[in-house]
This record gives C-alpha cells, sequence and structure tokens, in this order.
C-alpha cells in the first residue's frame, strides 16, 4: 500500500508593503551557484530500509495548475509569473489543457469558513480526503491563520511530488510562494536567480539520475552554466 506523507507549512499574514520581498532582484548578474550549503533548502526523505536520503521533485514532464476563489483575479499576476518562472526554470512545461491539476490554489477570503463547514467543495476541486483533512486540522490548530500549504509526496523512497494544496483568504501571504516551490520540492520563499538555480540543479540532477544527497553533493558544480543561463531566462517570467 502507497504511503503518503505530507509536507506543510503555515505562515502568517504579511503586510502588502512587505509582499515585495518574495521578489529577488532578478537582473544580478553573476548569482551564488548552489553548493553544499544550499542542498539544505531541498526537501528530503529518508528510506528507512536502505537510509539513503532523497531529494523531493516531480516526476513529469508537464504540469497544470488552478487558483479559484474571489481573491484568485488579484492574485493571478504573482500566481502565474512565480509558476512560469519556477517552472522554467524545472524544465517542466506548463499544461493548462490537462484534465488533472497537481496544483490547487484556493485564494478566497472565506476558504477557512468553508473548509470548516463545507469540506466537500474541496474534494469537488480534487483534493483527496487526506489532504482536506489535514487542511481542516491545520486550520482548527489557528483560527488566525491566514494561508496554509501542504504538499503530497508518495512514499520516503522514491519522494515524488504529487500533489500541492495552498488555501489562502487574502491578497498575499508569504506561504503562498513557498507552497509553490514546494510543489516543486524546493523550500524557498523569494523569487530570485539563486533559488530558481537552486530549482534547474535539482531538475537537472533528476534528468541524470542523481537524487541521493551523496550525489548532488559530488555533483552539484557540474550544472553551474547551464543553470545560470536557465535561472537568468527563466527569471524574465518574474512580475516587474
Amino acid at each position: 500500500q502507497m504511503r503518503f506523507g505530507i509536507l506543510f507549512a503555515v505562515m502568517t499574514i504579511m503586510s502588502a508593503a512587505l509582499a515585495v520581498s518574495v521578489w529577488g532582484i532578478v537582473g544580478k548578474s553573476d548569482p551564488v551557484f548552489p553548493n553544499q550549503e544550499h542542498l539544505t533548502s531541498y526537501i528530503w526523505r529518508t528510506d528507512k530500509l536502505t537510509g539513503m536520503e532523497t531529494a523531493a521533485s516531480r516526476s513529469g514532464a508537464t504540469i497544470n495548475y488552478m487558483h479559484v476563489g474571489n481573491r484568485s483575479t488579484q492574485g493571478s499576476g504573482l500566481v502565474d509569473g512565480a509558476i512560469a518562472s519556477i517552472a522554467n526554470a524545472a524544465g517542466i512545461e506548463i499544461d493548462r489543457s490537462l484534465r488533472h491539476a497537481s496544483i490547487t490554489i484556493v485564494h478566497d477570503t472565506n476558504v477557512f469558513t468553508r473548509l470548516a463547514s463545507e469540506p466537500q467543495s474541496f474534494t469537488i476541486l480534487g483534493m483527496p480526503d487526506v489532504f482536506v483533512d489535514q487542511l481542516r486540522k491545520l486550520s482548527a490548530q489557528d483560527r488566525t491563520t491566514r494561508c496554509i500549504n501542504i504538499t503530497l509526496n508518495d512514499n520516503d523512497a522514491d519522494n515524488n511530488v504529487l500533489l500541492t494544496a495552498i488555501l489562502i483568504s487574502e491578497d498575499f501571504d508569504g506561504c503562498l510562494v513557498n507552497g509553490l516551490f514546494q510543489a516543486f520540492g524546493i523550500d524557498a520563499s523569494r523569487i530570485d536567480l539563486e533559488s530558481l538555480m537552486l530549482v534547474c540543479t535539482l531538475y537537472e540532477g533528476r534528468r541524470q539520475n542523481l537524487r541521493q544527497r551523496d550525489q548532488l553533493q559530488r555533483e552539484v558544480s557540474r550544472f553551474r552554466e547551464t543553470c545560470r543561463s536557465k535561472a537568468i531566462d527563466a527569471s524574465t517570467s518574474v512580475p516587474q
């Protein structure tokens, strides 16, 4: 039986004046290349049988996302730009024609009220029961929560990212961007060249079957030139 693991982050609301802090300086000419210290931004799981640590990442070549709610229009620029930048750095194509959305963002003033009273409305969006139950538990722990994100991975050995859900009741919260990164296997909250190079390195490694911690630590420098170029290209999707 497949064992599911849930990673979640709960962030407090940030003011609109601080919202710009998630967007880094995209014109930086020589970003710091990810080294062994930067690998702590990857989401590692340890296989209990082998003891090997594997970095989380997506297995598919395409991705789709859903962004709904009465605040989704205001947040569409940030969400669309962020996903485009991260996906471009990962070398993953966004295909809005896909029937299945592996990232669901519910951006609505009453999202947590509805979560408590109408949980079935979230399963209709394609969220599995394990997602909805966990979201309700997290929301109940803090009634002032403005944003929650959770990500579902398949198992400790493969650590493939399957689904991500982000619930947000305000125009902006730091956990929105963090949730979008988590959907690609990265723990980050700023979109800049350094974080995009981290994304690129993770997926360049995956395509060469380098997913264990010791492998990436040894081989990370191989991707310097490729990932600098990809990060610069991907940063053009960031809203200015």
